[in-house]
C-alpha cells in the first residue's frame, strides 16, 4: 500500500468523523454569558453555559452536557463519550473542566445530586427509589454523595418538603 493511499485513507476518515460529529452536534442549544444560565433540564438542575472556545470543542462539551442531562440516571462514562466524539478521553476531561470548570464525573454528580434533591423534596419516592432512578444501585453511596454536596442526608432533605 503506498503513502498516499494512506494518507487519502487517514483523510477519509477524519472528514467521516467531522460530519458524524456535526452531524450529532447541530442540534446542541447554546447559551452565551457565565457558567451556569436559564436554560433547565427538570427541577432544580441548570444546564452549564459555555464561555468562547474554538466551536468545534464548544459544540462537543454541549454534546456532552446535554448527553449528561438526558442519560444521568444511566451509567455514564467519559469513555463512551470520547468515543462517540473520537477525542482521547484525557483530552476530553481537561477540555470539559476548561469549558465548565468542573471534570466530567464531578459534574454528573452534580446532576445527578440536583435531580435527587427535587425529588426528595417532591416527596413521591422513598430514598432507594430516589437513589436508583439517579443512578445509584448502592443506597449507602449515594446517601454519602448527597450528604456531602447538600450538607444534609437525603431523610433530613425529605423533611424540607412542603
Amino acid at each position: 500500500m503506498g503513502l498516499g493511499r494512506i494518507q487519502r485513507g487517514w483523510e477519509g476518515i477524519k472528514v467521516s468523523a467531522d460530519e458524524a460529529m456535526q452531524k450529532l452536534l447541530e442540534t446542541a442549544q447554546l447559551g452565551a454569558g457565565g457558567r451556569m444560565g436559564p436554560d433547565h433540564d427538570g427541577p432544580g438542575i441548570a444546564k452549564a453555559q459555555l464561555p468562547p472556545i474554538q466551536e468545534k470543542h464548544r459544540k462537543a462539551v454541549q454534546f456532552m452536557i446535554d448527553y449528561i442531562h438526558k442519560h444521568y440516571a444511566e451509567d455514564l462514562t467519559l469513555e463512551q463519550l470520547a468515543s462517540q466524539l473520537y477525542i482521547s478521553k484525557n483530552y476530553l476531561n481537561q477540555l470539559f473542566k476548561k469549558v465548565t470548570g468542573e471534570t466530567f464525573t464531578n459534574y454528573v454528580i452534580r446532576v445527578r445530586i440536583e435531580r435527587a434533591k427535587a425529588l426528595l423534596l417532591e416527596g413521591n419516592h422513598l430514598i432507594y427509589e430516589v437513589s436508583e432512578m439517579v443512578g445509584y444501585q448502592n443506597v449507602p453511596y449515594f446517601s454519602t454523595l448527597f450528604k456531602k454536596y447538600c450538607s444534609v442526608s437525603p431523610s433530613e432533605m425529605m423533611k424540607f418538603r412542603s
